[in-house]
């Protein structure tokens, strides 16, 4: 009989081990109220809140949320990490190709300025390429990878530094309010004297 309880607590347990995870990570504006048996997302309040919710089960998914940008049912197509935007504003990200801070310290060249200035007016176009940039929208949500130990950093982290083991690069993730990536392309321009305009120019 031992033998037997033992047995299926070993099904049990390989069962729950395959069954797909969705990892949401939610951002609002105040709380976000989950209910992961209905399937709903409630978010309320003021200020910027994030919580990271997991969803079981495999194959697609769907999610009701509502949120001050109104109401949606948001999609997780399989299985991985998603970034739930709740919030009015969009927001952009992109994959990084991550270095120590006292390794990344050098003089950028006018054509890797002007590189940057390029991809960022791509990514506020929201002309994304797969894998590398995100555009998302109020109550849109987006896979970013199937890697569930990836690091993803929110908006408004200021996340410098990373432990990484030896050998291992690291697969990393950062996020911005589309104002301060605009903001930030507006400071590239004037570095560059992009924003200067004849004053003549109509």
């Amino acid at each position: 009989m031992k033998q037997l309880t033992a047995c299926l607590s070993a099904i049990v347990l390989l069962a729950s081990c395959s069954e797909g995870k969705k990892k949401v990570i939610i951002i609002s504006e105040g709380t976000a109220n989950v209910n992961t048996d209905d399937r709903t997302i409630t978010t309320s309040g003021r200020g910027h809140e994030e919580k990271t919710v997991m969803f079981y089960g495999d194959g697609s998914m769907d999610l009701k949320v509502t949120s001050p940008a109104g109401n949606a049912t948001v999609t997780l197509a399989d299985n991985g990490v998603y970034f739930l935007n709740t919030k009015k504003d969009t927001i952009v990200g992109s994959f990084v190709n991550y270095t120590a801070p006292k390794k990344s310290t050098k003089t950028i060249s006018d054509a890797e300025m002007q590189q940057n200035i390029d991809s960022l007016e791509l990514i506020l176009a929201g002309k994304v390429q797969t894998g590398k940039t995100y555009f998302i929208l109020p109550n849109q949500a987006v896979k970013i990878t199937a890697n569930d130990g990836a690091t993803i950093i929110t908006p408004y982290h200021q996340m410098t530094s990373l432990e990484v083991k030896p050998g291992e690069t690291p697969e990393v993730y950062r996020f911005y309010p589309i104002s301060e990536t605009r903001a930030t392309l507006e400071k590239l321009k004037g570095m560059m004297g992009l924003n200067d305009k004849p004053v003549n120019e109509k």
